[in-house]
């Protein structure tokens, strides 16, 4: 069964605007010791460029801090940082427009004034007011909002009620220490990782909508084993935390090929050709591109690049390699 408590907070994240919009996936860090998260260093006998591949995760603590010596020396050695989106550098006209475009019906007219509640149902409109509630919002807001863009939002809200603040996400941790040191490179544009989401089907945008709301009150337990897993670097846990939510209905098969495998294959390309160049890079995009058949270090291995992982590990990282 599709869980979107596990899903939503599992998206690599992958959707940030500054103010009322995150998006997720993969997003908590955790307050424990003697922390391990796992990175991956790119190279490839007679090719040139050298990569890091460090998972990240989009929300944070203050008293993480400091990241282990083995990425700090990555980065310091890098001559640019990638990141999946620099959302400082966004235009908040173009995201506004954008978001207007994508995320909201029309203005109400006569013929539906409530176009989300007439498309989703009394029962589900009222579980929407019951949490909306939660966080203090009233359900009114959403009237003319499309489902994608709540289930979104209801995170968010969500997100902004635990100990965690995107302030304090790795992401922005490197950028903030990269905007003065050595250039910031994106993999994506906001629009790109908004239409992940924009673009699936009014059905399925349903159905994610009301997955959101049944799973609610798990998502906070959710997101702290997210977050112990991360610290631990327990591939098999992040695994399961991260890509069950996925399996098991239509929607969620839809969304793992739209979040993980067409922009895994995006990403691993954009690496490719950059370690064709004399260049390190040191790259940080959510936890779940990196990990399973179809991540980013099994897509380079299965193309002849040379695998090595932090902390190291005797297990295989791609067993059909």
């Amino acid at each position: 069964m599709f869980r979107a408590s596990r899903f939503v907070f599992s998206v690599a994240a992958m959707l940030s605007r500054r103010g009322s919009l995150l998006l997720v996936a993969g997003c908590l860090l955790a307050n424990i010791c003697s922390a391990r998260p796992l990175m991956w260093q790119v190279e490839k006998p007679g090719v040139s460029g050298e990569v890091y591949l460090f998972g990240s995760l989009h929300y944070g603590l203050p008293d993480f801090y400091p990241l282990p010596d083995y990425v700090m020396q990555a980065y310091e050695a890098a001559d640019a940082l990638v990141v999946e989106l620099d959302v400082d550098t966004l235009e908040q006209t173009d995201v506004a427009q954008l978001m207007t475009g994508l995320g909201y019906w029309p203005p109400a007219n006569k013929a539906n004034q409530q176009p989300l509640k007439n498309l989703i149902g009394k029962k589900q409109w009222n579980l929407l007011a019951d949490k909306a509630a939660d966080q203090g919002v009233d359900a009114e807001r959403f009237k003319n909002t499309r489902p994608w863009l709540v289930s979104m939002q209801l995170v968010s809200g969500q997100l902004r009620q635990t100990r965690f603040a995107a302030t304090q996400g790795i992401d922005r941790y490197f950028i903030g220490l990269a905007r003065e040191q050595k250039p910031i490179l994106q993999l994506e544009t906001f629009e790109q990782q908004i239409r992940t989401f924009s673009d699936i089907s009014e059905t399925h945008q349903v159905a994610l909508l009301a997955s959101t709301l049944k799973d609610y009150e798990k998502a906070p337990e959710m997101l702290e084993k997210l977050a112990t897993s991360w610290q631990q670097g327990n591939v098999d846990q992040l695994e399961k935390h991260i890509f069950t939510a996925f399996h098991g209905s239509d929607v969620g098969e839809v969304l793992y090929e739209r979040v993980f495998t067409g922009r895994n294959e995006q990403m691993a390309a954009y690496i490719a050709n950059k370690l064709a160049a004399p260049q390190r890079y040191f790259v940080v995009t959510g936890i779940g591109h990196m990990l399973g058949d179809d991540g980013l270090v099994c897509l380079l291995q299965r193309d002849g690049y040379r695998i090595q992982q932090y902390p190291p590990t005797e297990t295989p990282l791609c067993p059909d390699v």
